[in-house]
């Protein structure tokens, strides 16, 4: 599947939804933006609000990256991960390349560049 980017007035509704204080100028908003004490809340929105396919995209990116700090704190952390397991999954087709990108998908198996890549790895070898 093509990667969908949100438009400009996506990422204002987004910036409104989660009260971000967003100047316009982010460059990788689902980073800049990222929150390990939020990762639930982001991902009950995801769950419950009627969002666009690239809205979507963005907010699991918002997701993943938000978790990826949590695993920082919380290496061991399941709870949380099967919930997002659970939207991915929802959304397989669609996320794609979310699971591509946070798997590092093409770099070695021993390579993990973010917290969360054994994870990914393991949606990536389960498609």
């Amino acid at each position: 599947m093509k990667i969908q980017y949100p438009s400009s007035k996506e990422i204002e509704q987004l910036n409104a939804l989660f009260s971000f204080n967003a100047t316009g100028q982010e460059q990788d908003w689902s980073i800049e933006f990222s929150d390990s004490s939020r990762v639930s809340e982001f991902l009950d929105i995801y769950n419950t609000v009627d969002l666009t396919n690239p809205q979507k995209v963005e907010v699991m990116n918002l997701i993943i990256a938000s978790y990826d700090e949590l695993l920082t704190y919380r290496p061991k952390e399941q709870d949380i991960w099967h919930s997002i397991v659970s939207a991915i999954t929802g959304d397989i087709v669609l996320l794609r390349n979310t699971i591509e990108y946070w798997s590092c998908s093409g770099a070695s198996e021993y390579n993990d560049f973010f917290e969360v890549t054994s994870r990914m790895r393991m949606i990536k070898d389960a498609l």
